[in-house]
């Protein structure tokens, strides 16, 4: 009895637990069901929610997210789908771009949307709809930025030219200079022609801002623009006033310039020019320049040439191949001025000009070059015999020094520079050379003497190749003082040697034949 009563509580027991386990796990269940059901979306509060604006703009939208629930919660804010192409939107919580923030339970924060509008944002609606994303609830609105486009407003375009009226002749060129200001509180684009009336025929014009050729330019609200117009005029225009109008077109303004040219009859005239102006060679090189000779006069002209010196230059050898040229109305020719410096010449640079004149010398043109010479200057220590020179006490030695001009120019005054504290005895000879071509070199004898109470041993001397224009790297040799070979006592002891052995010989021949040597007192 007392078995099955215990087996029957046991059985109580276990039913009862399962049946905790199973209550627990629906109730936590539901609990989640319930919690799902909570996560209701709420509307973003924007009083701004549509603004219109323009292209080139950004626009700021106030938002207020609530936190509905009775726990602190954690959003994230963003755009759902994607912005057009080229606009840009950020959000800022106390002026701080934020992606998320905290906020406690039954408040709200405070935001701004700053959306950029690009400048070519076309006209329309555009829609977007921001969120709130939290654990306990979400928040949307959908807000709305209408672009318009820009209103059409015109203003004065004042275009200045300090020159509209020249005077010039068939096949030159003129230069008018104008002065724009952008009277638009907008950056605007101009295009810029000549047009009503146009250039006449066969006339050439090109618009440059700075060294670049335009059509169009643009400039910021009141920024000045400086642009050039180059009028190329034709070699067979008649004498007469020509008039063309240069046209500025913009998006908020437009403006007109009339100009006008009178072409004067083509007089005499002979002239000289040269495509290349200026060179740069090395000392000791030549060089030549091309040159046109050319009849822009209406009958054929004889024309003399010659080169033009001036003091710098007047011992150059300077020449042209041809000197004299019969030139018909509108014709040219062209020669070779050669220019040839001494090897000799200053650094720097030099003019030589050519002049024509006419056969009556009516007419003359001249033309100048410039000519920039330039230095490659290197001096080297090539050389030196003997390598380890030694010396004794009292006596002299030569050393023999190469020096080679390894640079592209000549040098003058080249001098070997000798250096040594011990040895102060040291003699250079020649004293220098007057000038070394480039790939030349001279030897230097070094005369070294040191004195007779100089200790014996090693004395390092320095050597540098000097000129007028440079100067060599420094290089050291060693130069070994012995002590002289003492003749006189060798001679005194040998004489002593000598004198020992004969005395010995003697008294050997003496003892031998018995003759007795008596010294008296």
């Amino acid at each position: 009895m007392m078995r099955r009563t215990s087996f029957g509580l046991k059985r109580f027991v276990f039913v009862s637990v399962m049946f905790l386990l199973t209550a627990g796990f629906f109730a936590v269940q539901k609990a989640d069901e319930c919690s799902a059901q909570l996560l209701e979306e709420f509307e973003i509060r924007c009083q701004n929610y549509w603004q219109v604006t323009y292209p080139d703009s950004v626009v700021t939208f106030s938002l207020t997210v609530e936190n509905p629930s009775f726990y602190d919660d954690s959003f994230l804010v963003g755009i759902r789908g994607s912005l057009p192409e080229g606009w840009k939107a950020d959000f800022y919580l106390q002026n701080r771009r934020v992606r998320g923030f905290d906020v406690a339970a039954r408040r709200s924060v405070n935001l701004e949307l700053k959306m950029e509008v690009p400048s070519d944002a076309s006209p329309g609606d555009y829609q977007f709809t921001v969120y709130a994303q939290g654990k306990e609830s979400a928040s949307s609105r959908v807000l709305i930025v209408t672009v318009e486009s820009l209103p059409k407003v015109s203003y004065d375009l004042e275009l200045y030219c300090p020159l509209a009226w020249q005077v010039a002749y068939p096949g030159e060129n003129l230069t008018f200079t104008f002065h724009v200001k952008n009277p638009a509180p907008y950056t605007d684009s101009f295009l810029v022609s000549v047009d009503n009336p146009a250039l006449p025929k066969n006339w050439t014009g090109r618009f440059y801002v700075g060294n670049r050729e335009v059509k169009s330019f643009s400039a910021t609200p009141g920024e000045t623009v400086t642009f050039v117009l180059y009028v190329g005029i034709s070699e067979t225009a008649e004498p007469d006033d020509y008039l063309f109008r240069v046209q500025v077109a913009g998006n908020y303004s437009t403006g007109t310039r009339g100009l006008t040219v009178t072409v004067k009859r083509l007089p005499r005239v002979i002239s000289l020019s040269c495509p290349f102006r200026s060179r740069t060679i090395l000392t000791g090189q030549e060089t030549y320049y091309v040159v046109k000779v050319s009849n822009g006069g209406a009958k054929t002209e004889n024309v003399f040439l010659e080169p033009v010196k001036s003091s710098e230059t007047s011992t150059w050898d300077i020449s042209l191949s041809k000197s004299q040229f019969t030139l018909k109305p509108g014709g040219s020719a062209w020669l070779t001025l050669n220019v040839k410096p001494p090897g000799i010449v200053e650094e720097k640079e030099y003019t030589v000009g050519v002049k024509a004149v006419s056969e009556d010398g009516e007419l003359e043109a001249t033309t100048n070059v410039s000519l920039k010479i330039v230095a490659n200057y290197l001096l080297e220590i090539s050389g030196i015999q003997p390598i380890n020179p030694q010396v004794y006490q009292g006596e002299s030695i030569y050393v023999v020094v190469t020096v080679r001009n390894m640079g592209e120019s000549p040098v003058t005054g080249v001098k070997l520079k000798v250096n040594s504290t011990a040895i102060p005895n040291i003699l250079v000879t020649p004293l220098d050379v007057l000038a070394l071509d480039p790939k030349s070199s001279a030897d230097f004898n070094v005369r070294i003497a040191p004195d007779t109470n100089l200790a014996p041993g090693d004395y390092v001397i320095t050597i540098q190749a000097e000129s007028s224009e440079t100067k060599s790297s420094e290089r050291a040799i060693a130069v070994s003082v012995a002590s002289p070979i003492p003749w006189f006592w060798i001679s005194i002891g040998v004489t002593v040697i000598a004198t020992a052995v004969a005395v010995i010989a003697i008294e050997r021949v003496v003892s031998k034949v018995g003759l007795r040597i008596r010294i008296r007192k």
